[in-house]
C-alpha cells in the first residue's frame, strides 16, 4: 500500500517505533520476559490480593454523614457485629442459659483474666479475641444484668453500712450519756444495747419500705430470677414479654442482642479476622444454650465481607469462562495466524495490573473484578489493531523482513491506536467523581491498565509476530484445526439470527452512506430522548439487595429485621461542651420521643411495624432528679463506666443517642433520617448534632446517585476530557468532532434502550456513561483516524471510508464482539452488582458498537461534502 511508504508524524509515531523495533529486535528476551513478568505477578494476583473489606467501599461516600460516621466510631467503636440469640427469654434470662450468654460475652470481649486458659482454649477464638484487642466495647442483655446487678449492690452494700454505722452510732450515744449521768459501767452497756436496738428497728421499717418501692429481695445477682425478671421482662404485658425501654438488648419475646464494637481504625484484615473469631466463638460447645436457642452473626460489617468473600470466591471461575468465550469469539471471528496471541497478550496486562496491586496491598473490589473485561476487551483491540495492521504490511511486496514488516505496522497503525488509547483513558479519569468508592477505584485500575496494554501490546505483541511461527511439526493439523474454525464461523454466520443482525447492519450503513443527514438528525431525536429518559433510570445501592440472596449473613439480617424489627443502627452525635447540661439531656429526651412516636414505636406494640426503635441513648442513663451541671456530673460519676462509656466519651464532649432502624427501601429510609436531621437542626447553646451511621450514608448516597445529574456530570467530564485529549494529540477539530459526536450520540442511545428494557442501574453500573464514552471513543477514533489515513494516501472520502470500515472497522468489530462477551459472562454471576452490571454494560457497549458503524461514516461523509461544497474548500485541510 502507498502510504506504508510515507512518514507518519502521527501521535507518538517514534516511540511507538522505537519500541516496536526494539522488540523485534530481541524478539526472544521480551517474549521470555514478558511471560516471566505475567506469570510471577499473576501468581501474585492469585496469591496476594484480598478481597474489600468493609462496607464503606460498597456504599457511596456523602460528606455530611462520612463526617459525623467515622467521628461516632472513633469515639464508640466501628459498626457493630450483632450476635442475634434466638431463644424465648423466659429460659434464656431465667435459667443457666443466662450463665452460658454471660460466658459468651465476655469472651467476645477478649475479657479473660490473668492466668486463665481462656473459654475454647489457648488456640481457641476466645484467646485470638483476647490476643488481637480488636473489640473496643460488648453490650449484652448477661453483662447489662450482671453490672445493673453489681451496681445496686453495691448501692445496697453502702445503705447496709450506713444503717450499720447509724445502729453503732446509737448506741455509742445511749453509753456515754448513761455515764454522763453517773450509772455504772453495766447499766451504760444495757442502755447502749437497748438504744442500738431501736435504732436498728427504725433502719429497718426504712430498708423495708425501700424494699417495698424497689421490689428486690435481698442483695440482686444474675442468679436472681425476680430481679432479672423485674429488669428485663414486663409481666403486665405477658409472661416473656420484653420491657421496651431495653428493647436494644431485649427486642422481642424470642430474641436478644449481643453488640460486638470493633476498635476504632480496625483494618480490613483484622475486622475479616474478628467476624470470624465471632462466628467460631458461637459454635463452642462451652456457649451451648440448653434450651433449643442459637446464635446468629449479622449486621452491616458481616454482610460487607460476605460480598468480599463472595467476589473472591466467585471472581476466578467467572473470569476463566470470560476467557475462554473470548477466546472463542477471536478464533471464529480473526481470521489469521497466531490468532490468539491478542488474547495471551490481554492475560498478560491483566496479570501485570492485578499483580501490581496486590503488590502494593490495595484489595481486590468488585468494580476491579468487572473491570477485568473492560480491561482485557482494551488489550485485546490494541493487540488486534496492530496484527491486523501487520498482516496488511506483510501484503506489501517492498518489506521483505518480518521485524521490518512488524515496525512499519507499528509505526503507521500505532499513533491512532495511542491517540484513541490516551482519550479512552481520560474518559476513565472521570470516574473519579463518582461518589462510589470502588469506582473511583475501578477508573484509577482501568486508568493504569490502558498504559500498560499499550506497553504489553507494542512491545509483546511485535516480539511475538517476530518470534512465534506456526511448527512445521503438526502443520497439517493445525491446518485441519484453522481449517474446522473457519467452518464453525461459517456455520455461525449462516444462522438465521447472525445473518438477520448482519443484514440490518448492512442496511443501516447503506442508508448511513444514501442518507447521512437523515441519520444523523434520527440520531440526535434518539439521543435527546435517551437523555430525558435518563432522568427516569432507578438506581439500586442497597448493599442487601446487591449480594447473593443466599448469602448466610444476609439470611441472618433478615431474619434479624423479622424477629426485631430492625436491621440496622442510626445515630444522633452530640458535641461539644454543654453535651451533659440538664437543658441538653431534656432536648434529647423530648427529641427521642418525637422522633420514635412519629416512626411508629410505642412502648405497648415495641419495634414491631415501627421504622424507627429506641437504642441506647445517654439522655437514659439514670440521673434521677439532677438539675444542675453539678449534679448531673455527680449522678454520671456513679454510672458503671460499662453503661457510661457506651454513649459519653471519657473527656464529655461526645454523646450518643442510637436507634434502631428497619431495612427499607432507601428513599423511604431517607425520610426518616431527614426528620432526625430536622428535630437536631437546634440544639441548645454549646452543642452541635448530627446523623451518623452506615445507613445514613447509604441513603445519602442513593439520592445521589439517583440524581440525574450527578450521572451527568460525570458524563459531561468524561466528555470534556475526552475532547480535550483528542485535541491535543489530534490537533484538528475536524478529526474531534465525528468520533466525539458518535460518542456522545451513544450515551443518548444507551439510556433510551436501558430504559424502555427496564434495567435497574446500581453504584457500579450507574458510572457507565463515562465507561460507555472512553471505550466508544476507542473504535471511533480508530475508524475515523483510518478514513484520514487513507484520504492522505490518495483515495476519496468514499473510498477511504469503505477502506476504512473494511480493514480497522472488521477488527472494530473483532475487539468490540470479544469484550461483549466477556461482560455477557458476568450476566452469569450470582452476585447481583456483577450481573447487572454486565446486563447494563453489554447493552450500552452494543450501542456504542452501533453508533460507531452508522455515525462515523455518516459523519465522515457530511465533512466530506462541507469540505466539497465551493464556499468551504478552503477547511478541508483542518
Amino acid at each position: 500500500m502507498a502510504e506504508s511508504k510515507q512518514p507518519n508524524d502521527g501521535f507518538g509515531s517514534r516511540q511507538i517505533a522505537g519500541l516496536a523495533g526494539f522488540a523485534a529486535s530481541h524478539a526472544k528476551a521480551v517474549v521470555a520476559g514478558l511471560a516471566a513478568l505475567s506469570v510471577v505477578l499473576g501468581v501474585a494476583a492469585v496469591v496476594g490480593l484480598r478481597p474489600a473489606s468493609g462496607a464503606d467501599s460498597l456504599v457511596p461516600k456523602a460528606a455530611s454523614a462520612s463526617v459525623a460516621t467515622d467521628a461516632v466510631r472513633k469515639d464508640f467503636g466501628g459498626d457493630p457485629i450483632i450476635v442475634m440469640v434466638e431463644e424465648n427469654l423466659r429460659p434464656l434470662l431465667l435459667t443457666t442459659d443466662i450463665g452460658r450468654l454471660l460466658q459468651l460475652e465476655g469472651c467476645l470481649g477478649g475479657r479473660t483474666p490473668k492466668g486463665v486458659i481462656p473459654y475454647g482454649g489457648a488456640n481457641g477464638p476466645c484467646a485470638a479475641i483476647a490476643k488481637s484487642g480488636s473489640v473496643k466495647a460488648v453490650y449484652g442483655p448477661a453483662t447489662f444484668l450482671n453490672e445493673a446487678a453489681n451496681q445496686i449492690s453495691g448501692a445496697v452494700g453502702g445503705e447496709l453500712q450506713a444503717v450499720a454505722s447509724k445502729i453503732r452510732a446509737a448506741s455509742e450515744a445511749a453509753r456515754k450519756q448513761a455515764l454522763a449521768q453517773g450509772l455504772g459501767e453495766a447499766a451504760a452497756k444495757q442502755a447502749a444495747t437497748a438504744a442500738g436496738a431501736a435504732e436498728q428497728k427504725r433502719q429497718l421499717v426504712v430498708l423495708a419500705r425501700l424494699q417495698a418501692q424497689s421490689g428486690l429481695q435481698g442483695l440482686p445477682s444474675i442468679a436472681d430470677t425476680g430481679f432479672v425478671t423485674q429488669v428485663a421482662l414486663d409481666p403486665a404485658r405477658g409472661a416473656d414479654a420484653p420491657n421496651p425501654r431495653f428493647s436494644y438488648l431485649f427486642p422481642s419475646r424470642n430474641a436478644a442482642l449481643i453488640q460486638v464494637r470493633p476498635r476504632p481504625g480496625l483494618s480490613g484484615a483484622a475486622t475479616r479476622e474478628l467476624i470470624t473469631n465471632v462466628n467460631k466463638a458461637t459454635k463452642l460447645s462451652i456457649f451451648k444454650l440448653k434450651y433449643g436457642g442459637r446464635y446468629l452473626v449479622t449486621g452491616a460489617p458481616v454482610l460487607a465481607e460476605s460480598l468480599a468473600d463472595d467476589v473472591a470466591g466467585g471472581a476466578l471461575p467467572l473470569l476463566l469462562v470470560a476467557l475462554l468465550m473470548m477466546g472463542l469469539v477471536l478464533a471464529l471471528a480473526f481470521r489469521v495466524r497466531l490468532r490468539l496471541l491478542p488474547l495471551a497478550l490481554a492475560g498478560a496486562a491483566a496479570a501485570i495490573v492485578f499483580g501490581a496491586m496486590a503488590l502494593l496491598g490495595l484489595p481486590l473490589t468488585v468494580a476491579a473484578v468487572g473491570g477485568v473485561p473492560v480491561l482485557i476487551g482494551l488489550a485485546v483491540d490494541y493487540a488486534v489493531q496492530l496484527q491486523a495492521r501487520t498482516v496488511e504490511a506483510e501484503a506489501n511486496a517492498g518489506v521483505e523482513r518480518e521485524s521490518e514488516v512488524v515496525v512499519a505496522a507499528a509505526s503507521f497503525g500505532g499513533p491512532p491506536i495511542v491517540a484513541a488509547a490516551a482519550a479512552t483513558a481520560a474518559g476513565f479519569l472521570a470516574l473519579l467523581l463518582s461518589p462510589v468508592p470502588m469506582v473511583r477505584g475501578f477508573g484509577l485500575v482501568l486508568f493504569a491498565g490502558v498504559a500498560v496494554a499499550l506497553v504489553v501490546a507494542f512491545s509483546g505483541g511485535s516480539a511475538a509476530l517476530v518470534r512465534l511461527r506456526p511448527p512445521r511439526i503438526g502443520g497439517r493439523a493445525a491446518s485441519q484445526l484453522d481449517a474446522s474454525v473457519r467452518g464453525a464461523g461459517a456455520l455461525l454466520g449462516g444462522l438465521r439470527p447472525v445473518r438477520f443482525i448482519g443484514e440490518k447492519l448492512g442496511a443501516l450503513r447503506q442508508l448511513s452512506a444514501a442518507k447521512p443527514k437523515a441519520v444523523i438528525a434520527i440520531a440526535i431525536v434518539l439521543a435527546l430522548s435517551g437523555w430525558i429518559a435518563d432522568s427516569q433510570l432507578q438506581v439500586e445501592s442497597d448493599i442487601t439487595r446487591l449480594v447473593p440472596a443466599g448469602t448466610p449473613a444476609l439470611v441472618a439480617l433478615n431474619s434479624l429485621q423479622r424477629e426485631t424489627g430492625v436491621a440496622g443502627e442510626v445515630d444522633i452525635l452530640l458535641s461539644g461542651e454543654r453535651v451533659t447540661a440538664p437543658e441538653t439531656l431534656k432536648w434529647l429526651a423530648g427529641v427521642q420521643k418525637g422522633a420514635l412516636a412519629r416512626w411508629g414505636f410505642s412502648e405497648k406494640q415495641g419495634c414491631r411495624g415501627a421504622s424507627l426503635c429506641p437504642g441506647v441513648s445517654i439522655a437514659d442513663l439514670p440521673i434521677g432528679t439532677a438539675k444542675t451541671d453539678a449534679e448531673v456530673k455527680a449522678a454520671l460519676a456513679a454510672v458503671p463506666s460499662y453503661f457510661r462509656s457506651a454513649v459519653l466519651t471519657e473527656n464529655g464532649r461526645a454523646a450518643l443517642a442510637a436507634f434502631g432502624v428497619r431495612l427499607m427501601p432507601l428513599t423511604d429510609q431517607q425520610k426518616v433520617f431527614d426528620d432526625l436531621r430536622a428535630r437536631v437542626s437546634k440544639p441548645p447553646p454549646g452543642v452541635t448534632a448530627s446523623v451518623a451511621g452506615l445507613p445514613v450514608i447509604a441513603a445519602e448516597a442513593n439520592a445521589r446517585l439517583a440524581d440525574p445529574n450527578s450521572r451527568r456530570w460525570i458524563t459531561l467530564a468524561a466528555v470534556a476530557l475526552v475532547a480535550l485529549v483528542l485535541l491535543l494529540v489530534l490537533r484538528s477539530v475536524a478529526r474531534v468532532i465525528v468520533p466525539l459526536g458518535a460518542t456522545v450520540l451513544a450515551t443518548g442511545w444507551a439510556s433510551l434502550l436501558l430504559w424502555l428494557l427496564g434495567v435497574e442501574l446500581n453504584p457500579l453500573s450507574a458510572a457507565l456513561g463515562a465507561l460507555v464514552i472512553a471505550i466508544a471513543t476507542e473504535f471511533a477514533v480508530l475508524i475515523s483516524e483510518r478514513h484520514w489515513a487513507e484520504m492522505r494516501a490518495g483515495r476519496n472520502s468514499a473510498a477511504a471510508i469503505s477502506r476504512a470500515m473494511a480493514t480497522t472497522g472488521r477488527a472494530v468489530a473483532i475487539s468490540g464482539l470479544t469484550v461483549v462477551t466477556g461482560f455477557a459472562v458476568l450476566g452469569f454471576s450470582d452476585i447481583r452488582v456483577l450481573r447487572d452490571f454486565g446486563y447494563a454494560t453489554v447493552i450500552d457497549l452494543a450501542v456504542a458498537l452501533l453508533a460507531v458503524v452508522v455515525i462515523v461514516p455518516a459523519g465522515l461523509r457530511l465533512l466530506a461534502a462541507r469540505a466539497a461544497a465551493p464556499p468551504e474548500a478552503g477547511e478541508a485541510g483542518t
